[in-house]
């Protein structure tokens, strides 16, 4: 009896160690899986994570690139040079009557205000403005030399000033190695005195600056003028005397605008 117990017990004992044997390697292989699930399920959040930091980065980057330079927005108006008046005058025909402060910067077109409270003046022109110093500057001869550039230097802008009645008289200005060329468009001054097409040729000129001038208009003690003038690399001294001759204006140098701060 002792002996058949000891039978049936060794007999459980093997079926025991073969169902443990057979289920080991089952939850081992499950644990395997599961952790492995685990893993790239890891790595799946950690990729997701990475690829969100990667689209706000993106999206950043878009950000910022809509964020408009308007320093650099003169760069909209397209360059002619004095050879190319028939375009010139295309252009400016299709300029509008009238025009939004932000429909003109779209266009590369600088507004001249009479509110002494908005006459910075204008970043677009700042831009313009150095950028032909600049090359002015650069196409200076320097012990009978002209230094090479990659690119010439060529740019173009409009000004509009509005008449009392309230129409449109456009100013382009560009700007080609070293040449300023100036024409103007009052084609649209209903009580303009011009002749023609109301398209004046101004000329070419070297030099653009600006100057101020003491003034008494109330709390205004400043009028500050930009103008082009025909002599290359004019001085302040030479700007003066200039200005106090009668007769010089258009012959010798030309008022673009000017404004009180």
């Amino acid at each position: 009896m002792d002996f058949l117990k000891l039978k049936m017990a060794i007999r459980m004992s093997w079926k025991i160690f073969f169902v443990f044997i057979l289920v080991i390697p089952v939850i081992c292989g499950c644990s395997a899986e599961k952790k492995h699930a685990a893993v790239n399920t890891k790595q799946a959040a950690i990729e997701a994570g990475n690829d969100g930091e990667n689209k706000n980065t993106k999206t950043e980057v878009i950000k910022n690139e809509r964020k408009t330079d308007e320093s650099q927005l003169y760069k909209n108006v397209p360059v002619y040079s004095k050879n190319q008046k028939k375009k010139i005058k295309k252009y400016l025909s299709s300029l509008p009557d009238k025009i939004t402060e932000k429909e003109a910067k779209k266009k590369g077109i600088v507004i001249e205000t009479y509110d002494a409270d908005k006459n910075d003046f204008n970043t677009m022109w700042q831009g313009f403005y150095k950028y032909a110093r600049e090359g002015e500057e650069a196409l200076k001869t320097k012990d009978g030399v002209i230094k090479c550039y990659a690119e010439p230097f060529k740019a173009a802008i409009v000004l509009l000033r509005y008449t009392t009645e309230g129409d449109a008289c456009y100013i382009y200005i560009s700007f080609i190695e070293g040449e300023y060329y100036v024409i103007t468009d009052s084609s649209r001054d209903k009580f303009g005195a011009y002749k023609g097409d109301g398209i004046d040729e101004i000329g070419t000129f070297k030099s653009l600056r600006k100057r101020k001038e003491a003034t008494r208009c109330g709390r205004l003690n400043y009028y500050v003028t930009y103008s082009v003038f025909k002599k290359q690399g004019i001085s302040k001294k030479e700007i003066k005397k200039i200005i106090k001759k009668s007769g010089s204006y258009v012959s010798k140098y030309y008022d673009l605008f000017g404004y009180y701060i």
